[in-house]
């Protein structure tokens, strides 16, 4: 069984879009479950969550950023590098402020004419304090080897007991924006975050998550100071440094730039409050506050990588098998991403870290695995489409069947009452003929006679209704009604006549087959599905068909082939038409005036016997004589003939009643 729908699965899919498939599956596979989440769509879905649960808190009392700022170098005229003077005065106005330890996010690479006095505050400083330090090469934010060698020997210049140096090297990601804690290293200082806060077992060796908060209110997380107001000689008052004092004694003071397009990260907080960007300072000081709450997030195992990257999968698979609606599959798309970011907003919550979790791996993954299923499906379905429209094909006209297939409503199975122009055919004494007939002459036969038929109608637009032993019944006008369905029907008529002919006179001339007989009439029919639920039979019920079908047993009292109702002959163009006078059908009440299409005969003689009937009808029996004469000269024509005789018996504007025989 398995072998046998890998082998249906080839055959209608192919090898190359199945092996596509199956690449885009393993693709899929390998995004969702080796996606490290550092990628910009990972790192962008991330932002989102780490947005959703950041916690909202008023402003921090432990920390205090002393600011370098746009402002501060339009009012000292110096931007970058920034002034060493001002820097020393500030850190000597912070050693009398009684903070409890400071660190300088600036690096000290290159020379400066104020170097002096900078590392001669720097020697002299009593507070804990901590130089900006960053290695050459390595991750992002490192310095080249010329710059490394100058702080190298400015650090041991600035040396004193309380004074070291701290990393300010920050990891990130492809997007350029950090989200996770750099490691410690065995050699190299502390990053900022870990030297003013000193040892902590729980984050000596953490690598995990940034952890980013929000204003609880209008005010700031951070409180900051200007450095202009910390190296202004007019701030030596007393009153002054009281004031200075309340706002830093006891806290954790971090010095550095805040100065646009220097050392800042835009981060999703930014973006979405309308913050423009984040200086690095600022980050430090959010590792700081972390590194406070002893706020570590706890990893996720390693080993439901896995287990994520095959769920993932599977729900783009689900959701290709589905075969939703293209707005449907939007919604449902957006719902998975939904579900993803919800859980792993669920899972933050509870203290698990989710940067490294590929979020955007298991997304493009379900979506690798939806376009996979897609190709297969589109495949698929393009193979059942076509044996859709073959099997549509076989009872309706090509083009009907490829309309149908594009819009299915076209076709409507529940029932409607439709016009159509109905069809029977019959082999005159075939019945009693097969009967002495091998069965597989027979079968032979009606395939190749059948067929013919079928094509006939197909090629004129009609619909097949049933195959009723060697009898075929069809219809125009349903499922989709042209302007020209009488035509349409008048020669797929003539056609199987003739086909009949052929076949009767040269092909299967030993069978001794009999003419084919055709009725077609006009009228109201109730068509569709009349099959149940477990089957199609789109068919046609109603009046119409019965009078279809006596007017094709007609034939044989009248001696004609085919009989058409007047009801198909006004609607028609055609001009191959004469009178058969009105008839009486088996089983009604109401006469019919009926017509034989007779193509072979010259459009003379058809419109001389026409107007001969209506005069005669009209009550000129001199009339009647000029038919007979017509007869006459042409003995063969016995249908002719036999209009003659039933005029003479039911006079003008009479009918003749049909025999129940």
């Amino acid at each position: 069984m398995m072998g046998e729908r890998w082998r249906w699965l080839v055959a209608n899919i192919g090898i190359l879009r199945l092996t596509l498939a199956v690449g885009l599956i393993a693709l899929a596979l390998s995004s969702a479950r080796y996606d490290d989440g550092a990628g910009r769509a990972s790192g962008a879905l991330h932002d989102l969550v780490s947005f959703a649960t950041a916690p909202r808190v008023g402003p921090d009392p432990r920390i205090v950023l002393v600011s370098y700022t746009d402002e501060t170098a339009r009012r000292i005229g110096r931007r970058s590098p920034m002034d060493r003077a001002v820097i020393a005065r500030a850190l000597r106005m912070l050693d009398t402020l009684g903070a409890k330890a400071i660190a300088i996010d600036i690096l000290f690479d290159q020379p400066q004419p104020e170097d002096a006095q900078l590392i001669a505050a720097l020697r002299t400083m009593r507070t804990p304090t901590h130089i900006a330090y960053a290695p050459a090469g390595g991750e992002r934010g490192g310095v080249f080897d010329w710059q490394q060698r100058f702080l190298d020997d400015f650090l041991r210049r600035a040396a004193s007991p309380h004074v070291r140096s701290a990393s300010v090297v920050l990891v990130q990601d492809s997007d350029g924006t950090p989200r996770r804690w750099p490691a410690a290293t065995a050699t190299g200082p502390p990053i900022i975050a870990r030297a003013l806060a000193g040892p902590n077992a729980s984050f000596a060796d953490y690598r995990g998550q940034i952890r980013y908060r929000l204003p609880k209110g209008m005010a700031p997380v951070l409180n900051r100071i200007s450095i202009d107001l910390l190296s202004d000689p007019v701030g030596s008052s007393q009153d002054y440094r009281d004031f200075l004092r309340e706002q830093v004694r006891g806290r954790y003071i971090l010095l550095g730039g805040d100065v646009s397009g220097q050392d800042r990260f835009s981060l999703l907080n930014d973006k979405v409050l309308g913050l423009g960007s984040t200086a690095g300072l600022e980050i430090h000081a959010e590792m700081l506050a972390q590194r406070l709450d002893g706020a570590t997030l706890h990893p996720i195992a390693g080993w439901l990588r896995w287990p994520m990257a095959i769920v993932s999968v599977l729900a783009g698979i689900c959701l290709a098998r589905a075969e939703l609606a293209i707005g449907w599959a939007l919604v449902a798309g957006i719902a998975v991403i939904g579900l993803v970011l919800g859980a792993t907003v669920l899972v933050q919550m509870l203290g698990m870290d989710t940067v490294d979790q590929p979020l955007g791996g298991w997304i493009q993954g379900a979506v690798l695995a939806f376009a996979a299923i897609g190709i297969c499906q589109r495949a698929i379905g393009a193979e059942q489409r076509r044996f859709a429209q073959e099997a549509l094909g076989k009872i309706l006209p090509l083009e009907v069947a490829r309309a149908i297939i594009r819009d299915p409503v076209q076709l409507t199975l529940s029932g409607e009452k439709r016009e159509i122009y109905a069809l029977f055919t019959d082999l005159e004494g075939f019945t009693a003929l097969s009967h002495g007939l091998d069965p597989a002459t027979v079968a032979h036969f009606l395939e190749v006679y059948l067929c013919e038929l079928a094509t006939i109608v197909l090629d004129n637009g009609g619909t097949i209704d049933k195959y009723i032993g060697d009898a075929l019944v069809a219809f125009w006008g349903a499922p989709i009604a042209r302007g020209d369905d009488a035509d349409r029907a008048i020669d797929a008529a003539v056609k199987i006549f003739e086909a009949g002919e052929r076949h009767r006179t040269e092909t299967f001339r030993a069978l001794g087959v009999g003419r084919t007989r055709i009725g077609l009439h006009f009228g109201s029919a109730h068509v569709g599905n009349f099959g149940g639920d477990a089957r199609i039979q789109y068919t046609a019920l109603g009046d119409v068909m019965n009078c279809a079908a006596r007017l094709e047993g007609a034939n044989k009292q009248l001696a004609t082939s085919i009989l058409v109702s007047e009801a198909v002959v006004i609607r028609s163009t055609r001009d191959l038409f004469r009178p058969m006078g009105r008839i009486v059908l088996s089983g009604r009440a109401t006469p019919l005036a009926v017509y034989e299409p007779v193509p072979d005969l010259p459009r003379a003689s058809r419109q001389e016997i026409a107007r001969s009937y209506q005069r005669f009808d009209d009550g000129d029996p001199a009339a009647l004589s000029e038919l007979a004469h017509l007869s006459s000269q042409t003995p063969e024509d016995t249908a002719l003939a036999r209009f003659v005789e039933r005029l003479s018996a039911v006079g003008p504007a009479g009918h003749y009643i049909l025999s129940m025989k």
